[in-house]
């Protein structure tokens, strides 16, 4: 039980973390944002295996490159089982530090799906990492 209420935690952490990122995640208040989260959390632990093994052999012909179509599906679900909480596009204004330059980038709403994704996928995995 305690092992699914940190997974729960730290995804919507993640959630909140993208959504001060870029511009595409919207959320009317801190309650969508946790049934979000425990949302996407029940669609990892349960949907996200599924659509791993469904995409088993083009995970296998790919060497794993295909595991973000599972993150997406997951992110696609939990945004129609929660309404309020939405995905609208992904807005990035740019960063620069030190000669690193990632320039601005403006997404639509598959585009802005697919990154805000991986972004939640990378930022819950090493927060899972972290809280070990």
């Amino acid at each position: 039980m305690k092992k699914y209420l940190r997974v729960f935690i730290i995804t919507t952490l993640a959630l909140w973390l993208v959504s001060r990122v870029g511009e595409g995640i919207y959320y009317p208040g801190f309650l969508t944002l946790g049934l979000a989260g425990v949302t996407l959390g029940v669609l990892n632990l349960l949907a996200k295996p599924l659509v791993n093994l469904l995409l088993l052999p083009l995970n296998m012909a790919t060497m794993g490159m295909f595991r973000w179509v599972a993150s997406v599906v997951a992110l696609y679900l939990a945004l129609k089982l929660v309404p309020a909480f939405q995905v609208t596009g992904f807005a990035f204004s740019g960063f620069t530090y030190q000669g690193v330059v990632l320039p601005p980038l403006a997404l639509g709403f598959w585009g802005g799906l697919v990154v805000v994704a991986l972004l939640v996928s990378l930022v819950a995995s090493v927060l899972l990492w972290l809280a070990h």
